[in-house]
Order: structure tokens, then sequence, then C-alpha cells
């Protein structure tokens, strides 16, 4: 997902400033963020937009990376032996890459010349191998959203961090705000790619 950003918007999607429908919350920035996960330290008012920030959005990313699934149980490359469909195997040197069997069969006598380019092919015997990075770090303004190992407990969530942005949010509700209910929308927007 690219283009990852977060903003309120009124019931019908709008900035809060409709004509029998004022949304004071979005119409007057009442929400403020924070980037947790890109280690910002001052929130942002999002909404409708204005002085302090023009757009009304708050772009989201992280500085966090995800290991591939596989990445920390590949197994390591042997000569001569049997290899099946899917499996991940680690080179002797670790280059950053693990290589998945996309064609199943055995491996030659010698290690073979690992490539280090995502989706390469390297023949091995009459085994394929598809090579994969071991970790991927997002882009800016980015979520990867990549398959990974994360205990249900989620201790180990910083294998994913990657995969997920971490936001705090609050609403600064003044004195003088009318009383009643504001209906509005808390919304992540992104482009998938």
């Amino acid at each position: 997902m690219e283009e990852v950003v977060f903003t309120t918007r009124d019931r019908q999607g709008g900035t809060g400033d409709t004509p029998g429908s004022v949304v004071e919350a979005v119409r007057d920035n009442w929400f403020q963020t924070r980037c947790d996960s890109l280690n910002e330290t001052d929130f942002i008012p999002v909404g409708k937009g204005g002085v302090e920030n023009e757009s009304g959005v708050h772009a989201l990313g992280t500085l966090g990376s995800t290991y591939h699934v596989d990445a920390k149980t590949a197994v390591a490359w042997a000569a001569q032996t049997v290899v099946s469909l899917n499996t991940a195997i680690a080179p002797a040197t670790d280059n950053g890459f693990i290589y998945i069997v996309t064609k199943a069969g055995t491996t030659s006598t010698t290690e073979p010349t690992w490539l280090t380019e995502e989706g390469a092919v390297i023949m091995d015997g009459n085994v394929e191998f598809t090579a994969v990075e071991k970790i991927k770090t997002p882009g800016t303004q980015e979520i990867l959203g990549l398959k990974n190992n994360v205990a249900a407990n989620g201790s180990n969530a910083d294998d994913a961090a990657g995969n997920f942005v971490k936001i705090s949010v609050f609403a600064e509700v003044p004195i003088t705000a009318s009383a009643g209910k504001n209906e509005l929308l808390k919304r992540v927007s992104y482009r998938y790619v």
C-alpha cells in the first residue's frame, strides 16, 4: 500500500462544512495525530485542513521492516540433496537472501553462485530456485502487508514492523463547541499496488 494517509471526514466524505450538516470536529480540525511508527513527537491536526496542516491529512509510514515468512527457518544448502517444491534454502554464507525451490529435484555437488536480485532464478543440479530478500523495508508513506510469522500474542511483532503503522490520535474539543453529536469518520486511505 502506498500514499498512506490518515484524516477525518463527515459521513458523506466531506470536510464538515456542508450547510445544514456541519461537523465541527472535521471542519475545525479537532483531531490531532502523531505517527509513532515514524518516531514523530509532534501532533498535527487533521480534518478540513488549514493553517497548521493545509491538506488536512497526515502521511503515515514506518521505520520498521518485515522478515520473509521463511527467513528464520530456511534450511542450509547441502550437496546432492533432494529438495521439495517451496522449500526455503539458505546459502552457506549469508547474503541477505533465501532461495525458494520453484522446481524440485536434486542439488549439485557444489553450491551454486547465488544471485542477489529479488526474483532472480538460479539453477542448481536439476533444482530451480528463486531469490527472495529476507528482510524488506517499506518506502516513504508505504506499508508492506507481507506474509509473516508473528506469534498470536504479538511477542515478535517487530518481525513484521514494515506491515503496520502505529499512530496516536486525540480530539482537542474547544470550550466553544456546540452540544450534540459529531458524526464523523476516521479514515486511513491508501493506494493499493
